[in-house]
């Protein structure tokens, strides 16, 4: 079975229930956040879409209907919780710094500063590692 997390106004997954029970153990997933599976006419609390889950520390409230983009398809994003930059923030940021870098070497002949080539070899890499892989 294939859960989607709603946080922060954006969906995450799909995950498996091993992932779900680890993320709650963990604490990186909170009970009362909302999850949903295929099958489900709306999102529900992921505490209790997972039945062997830890018991949480503290009473969950029930999540507001609000929060939930009922329209929203839920495999439309597929990254983990709390990701806040995503593969190509990394790989424009390189290819702008280098583009500034050889246009700075270009204009002025001089190979001062041109440590802005590493630093831009190095968001590329970053980002080629975070981007999305292809499911199998």
């Amino acid at each position: 079975m294939e859960i989607f997390i709603h946080r922060d106004g954006q969906q995450h997954g799909p995950y498996t229930v091993e992932d779900i029970k680890g993320h709650l153990a963990s604490g990186s997933i909170k009970p009362e956040e909302l999850g949903w599976h295929e099958g489900l006419a709306d999102w529900k609390p992921v505490g209790t879409l997972i039945a062997n889950s830890p018991a949480p520390a503290f009473p969950t409230a029930p999540a507001p209907a609000s929060a939930a983009p009922a329209a929203q398809d839920p495999k439309a994003e597929d990254e983990s919780p709390g990701s806040k930059w995503k593969w190509w923030h990394f790989m424009l940021a390189g290819v702008g710094i280098i583009a500034y870098t050889v246009w700075r070497f270009v204009e002025t002949h001089n190979l001062k500063g041109s440590s802005g080539i590493i630093l831009g070899i190095i968001c590329v890499a970053l980002g080629w590692g975070m981007r999305p892989k292809p499911k199998k």
